[in-house]
């Protein structure tokens, strides 16, 4: 009797064995949690220290050979063009980033026409010190919040057309869409017009024109292009620009979700870096990149969207070009490619997948960086 009583007294329950697991799992977490958080932070340390030893390298270029480098590469020596002095036996390579609110692999050098200015784009992952996390800038021996975006307040396409430009975030867009005839080396891109057979069977390139009145597309409507005119490699946007890639567009999303004043973390939530979610995502960042002219929209960042309608693959025109935006991305997957969608009675934007490549969208072209 007394041994049976024993070992009920040491026997676990299985709610004592279901707490057990509990606790170990929960300490697990924590402990990987800390983990992921102080590589984090030594990723963070590490880009401070790096951008510190390449400025302090630049300024000794530019006092031994009169200028600043044309060009920084990483895990190369950086050696006087004049003097042949090494100032960096290796210049420093960026941490690989474990999130997605940091976009750039390396450490973005740029230079101005004199070489004696530059800048150092990098970002931050989480906040270091006093430092908030995101894009940064370094000039002049320091460093400073927000991206180093040089961006002009309208550019040319090879017609002569004129484009306002608006930076979100750290992207510098043009607030219009594309309405360009002639890829960058001057050759025409094919406009098949109503010949329906010319359009769908078109693989080189072509743009159409909603309802094929060719004044459509000199509006702020732009023009209608094939997937197949977006990766011609002769080039669809002006010289520095090109085409917005899904990726791009993410970075445009989460840009415009915290500049409302969300964190960091819950944007990336609700517009995940991934080359799988699809459909309607967001709150109201539609709404806000609609032009004021459109249904509800309010403008708030100056990208002025407005609706487009699109070309069939099959042809035909479809929505009504006053209702709904379609806009192409530069990126494919299989037989279709990503874009996105707006609509007049939506305030999210709509992730699209399945676009097939011969359907004509609008199209919005991003500064290179």
């Amino acid at each position: 009797m007394n041994n049976r009583k024993i070992k009920n007294r040491t026997a676990f329950t299985l709610i004592e064995l279901m707490v057990v697991i509990f606790l170990i799992a929960l300490i697990g977490s924590l402990v990987s949690v800390y983990f992921s958080q102080y590589r984090r932070v030594l990723r963070d340390g590490k880009r401070l220290m790096d951008v510190s030893e390449i400025q302090l390298a630049l300024e000794n270029y530019r006092m031994f050979e009169g200028y600043y480098p044309i060009e920084l590469n990483p895990g190369e020596a950086l050696v006087g063009s004049s003097s042949g002095r090494i100032y960096l036996d290796q210049v420093p390579e960026n941490p690989i980033y474990r999130n997605f609110f940091c976009f750039s692999p390396d450490y973005n050098y740029t230079y101005d026409a004199e070489k004696d200015e530059y800048r150092i784009s990098f970002c931050l992952e989480g906040r270091f010190e006093n430092y908030n996390p995101g894009s940064k800038c370094a000039f002049s021996g320091e460093v400073f919040e927000g991206a180093c975006v040089s961006c002009p307040s309208f550019i040319s396409d090879i017609d002569g057309n004129n484009y306002s430009t608006v930076v979100i975030g750290n992207q510098c867009w043009m607030a219009e869409n594309l309405k360009v005839t002639k890829y960058n080396d001057g050759s025409d891109i094919l406009y098949p017009g109503v010949d329906i057979d010319l359009w769908v069977n078109n693989t080189e390139g072509a743009y159409a024109c909603w309802w094929n009145d060719m004044s459509n597309c000199s509006t702020n409507r732009g023009a209608l292009y094939n997937w197949y005119a977006i990766s011609n490699p002769k080039g669809l946007c002006p010289e520095g620009w090109h085409v917005a890639t899904h990726y791009e567009f993410i970075q445009l999303e989460n840009n415009v979700c915290v500049s409302s004043g969300n964190s960091v973390e819950y944007c990336q939530e609700i517009f995940p870096f991934d080359y799988s979610t699809n459909g309607w995502l967001g709150t109201d960042e539609g709404r806000r990149l609609k032009a004021v002219t459109w249904s509800n929209g309010t403008d708030d960042l100056g990208f002025s969207l407005v609706p487009t309608g699109y070309r069939h693959d099959n042809g035909n025109f479809y929505s009504n070009a006053t209702d709904w935006a379609f806009v192409s991305t530069a990126t494919e997957i299989g037989d279709n490619n990503w874009r996105r969608l707006f609509s007049p009675d939506e305030d999210r934007i709509q992730r699209v997948k399945n676009a097939p490549k011969t359907r004509g969208n609008s199209v919005r072209c991003v500064q290179d960086y």
